[in-house]
């Protein structure tokens, strides 16, 4: 298991955006993908400001949990991913 409550919250926020994300590649969006969005929004060690539409709210949860990911597990210190979605 993962050693720190922060750490495995980060990390089981990582799969539920992986779990919501077929709206960015096309499929409808659910109300299952908004549920799995707010419950990664919840569980996040550290939260970004809510945003709308799905698709940058999604991106702003994204790079909150990759930029704590590089800063407590590979000791980095890049700047979180940006917002926008291309």
């Amino acid at each position: 298991g993962l050693p720190a409550a922060p750490l495995a919250a980060n990390y089981s926020a990582v799969v539920l955006l992986l779990r919501a994300s077929g709206p960015l590649t096309g499929e409808e969006e659910t109300a299952r993908d908004r549920k799995l969005l707010a419950e990664a929004r919840r569980i996040a060690p550290v939260r970004p400001r809510e945003k709308e539409p799905f698709a940058q709210g999604w991106a702003a949860l994204r790079g909150s949990v990759c930029g704590y990911w590089n800063r407590e597990v590979m000791g980095g210190s890049r700047p979180p991913l940006p917002v926008e979605m291309p």
